[in-house]
């Protein structure tokens, strides 16, 4: 058995070599001494492509390459039957020599072949013209210039068209002109959805299509006719189709279930999403470590707006960040984004959190799907941003907490009802008068306890004392269901000023000294 074959290189011509086996299914490999680009080889046919998209020049080396090939494929034939004929074995090193003397001497007759390349073969006029993406490269150049576009849109375009040119080279693996017809243009759109790209995502390749269409396809130049492209409806869901604001307790249900090892990181990325309200990307780079701290405020610039965030620093907050850091790497934008979503889902069904969603889709039509189905990285936001103005900050404030205008948080979030705002603005009212009278309130509170707490601290003590040799928890239980604090507790008992607030933890300890203290 024998084929021929060459490297998937595309940036640079690879050996031709031949590529048999022995009767024991060794396989050796011999250079035929013919190089070639990847996209003018067919794999196939096993031969070179001729063709009208290639200069004079290189259609003419093609038949030189086909002419010495068909000699080599001629002589191992015909090797192989003399071997066949005389029972004998397969030797590497005379095959090897016989088709070492035809590229010697294919190498001294190449200069004296003249094979003429004519319309037949190539069906059409032969033209020197460009690779596809040195097209793309010089038309985005001059739309640039033309357009007079800010440097950050630049920027853009040259990120978009980069993307072409690497699935051009490492997909469609043809770089010629036929990458920028319609078909090719097709597979494209095709592939992005494949690999998970939102509508929004492919809609940009409208610039693509500029680029084809008016710079190098113009006058029907190279062949090409003008790429047709209209712009997707999503037919799945998007950001800004479905709206969902997750509840406390399906919240919870994701921070207490035990996941396998391999979702964790990403409900921990969720999650810390929920508690800062940041968009995919950002949460990437907070978790890489690209944000700075300031006043109790992590600072982080937004990669879709480009505005700094300011996100509070809660308790959460600082738990998540803890758990993530050190474990993300970069990676491109869309690739991160559907694996977190991706792995979300499963979460999700694996907490069962099956609330049947209604909503409208991009056709207009009525859906209802179990929220595990549905589930993307945007509904955290989203449960951010709506939490936040119930609880009375205003659109601005929002923004500015996660990186973006108020305008657009009030376009956005115009879904909250009329009693939504009037809890929010009665809720906002009450914190204002609550710490404008924060000090008065205080003393008065602290004046009323001084004047009964003592003697309800002894009956307090008294049944935990009786409660010994029980369960701790169930002490703590009592205690908690009293609004007991157990600071004043402990002093009471002990004497001792702690003047700090006490998290369920320390609760516990405390309780835990004073359950023993009270034993002797």
């Amino acid at each position: 058995m024998y084929s021929f074959c060459i490297r998937e290189i595309s940036n640079k011509p690879s050996i031709i070599y031949l590529v048999c086996s022995d009767s024991e299914g060794k396989y050796y490999k011999i250079s035929t001494g013919r190089k070639i680009l990847y996209s003018q080889w067919n794999k196939r046919k096993q031969e070179p492509i001729i063709s009208s998209m290639f200069s004079n020049d290189v259609n003419r080396s093609a038949l030189v390459t086909c002419h010495i090939l068909n000699k080599i494929k001629s002589e191992y034939q015909n090797y192989i039957y003399y071997l066949c004929s005389n029972n004998e074995k397969f030797n590497i090193n005379i095959l090897r020599a016989k088709i070492n003397s035809i590229v010697t001497n294919s190498k001294l007759s190449e200069q004296i072949i003249n094979f003429k390349v004519t319309d037949k073969m190539v069906k059409g006029n032969i033209g020197k013209t460009p690779s596809a993406t040195k097209a793309l490269d010089k038309a985005l150049k001059q739309y640039i210039a033309d357009s007079q576009v800010k440097e950050s849109t630049g920027k853009n375009y040259k990120l978009l068209v980069g993307k072409y040119k690497r699935w051009i080279v490492d997909v469609y693996k043809v770089d010629s002109m036929s990458a920028l017809k319609q078909s090719a243009f097709d597979k494209y759109v095709e592939y992005l959805k494949k690999e998970g790209a939102s509508s929004n995502e492919i809609n940009k390749l409208v610039v693509i299509k500029k680029l084809i269409n008016n710079y190098i396809a113009k006058g029907n130049k190279y062949g090409l006719t003008q790429i047709i492209f209209n712009p997707l409806k999503d037919k799945r869901l998007s950001d800004d189709k479905v709206k969902v604001e997750l509840l406390d307790n399906e919240i919870e249900k994701l921070e207490t279930i035990t996941l396998p090892a391999e979702y964790q990181l990403y409900r921990d990325l969720f999650m810390l999403a929920i508690y800062t309200g940041q968009r995919v990307s950002d949460i990437q780079n907070i978790a890489v470590g690209e944000y700075n701290k300031k006043d109790g405020y992590l600072i982080v610039r937004t990669v879709k707006r480009d505005k700094n965030a300011y996100i509070p620093y809660t308790e959460k907050v600082q738990y998540y960040l803890k758990r993530v850091e050190g474990k993300v790497r970069s990676m491109s934008g869309v690739n991160f984004r559907n694996k977190l979503n991706n792995n979300i889902k499963e979460i999700f069904r694996l907490a069962e959190i099956d609330r049947e969603i209604t909503y409208i889709d991009a056709h207009q039509k009525t859906i209802t799907a179990p929220l595990y189905s549905i589930i993307s990285s945007h509904f955290a936001r989203h449960t951010f941003i709506t939490r936040r103005v119930r609880e009375g900050y205003n659109f601005e404030e929002v923004g500015k907490m996660v990186g973006d205008t108020g305008r657009v948080i009030e376009k956005t979030y115009s879904h909250l009802t009329a009693d939504d705002h009037i809890t929010a603005l009665k809720e906002k009212a009450r914190k204002l008068k609550a710490d404008n009278n924060e000090v008065q309130v205080v003393k008065k509170v602290e004046a009323k306890q001084s004047s009964h707490q003592d003697s309800n601290f002894e009956d307090i003590i008294d049944t935990l004392k009786d409660m010994q040799g029980g369960n701790i928890s169930v002490a703590i239980e009592y205690l908690k269901k009293n609004k007991v604090k157990m600071v004043k507790l402990i002093e009471y008992y002990t004497g001792q000023s702690k003047g700090v607030i006490l998290d369920d933890d320390e609760f516990t300890g405390y309780l835990t000294m004073l359950w023993g203290k009270l034993k002797y």
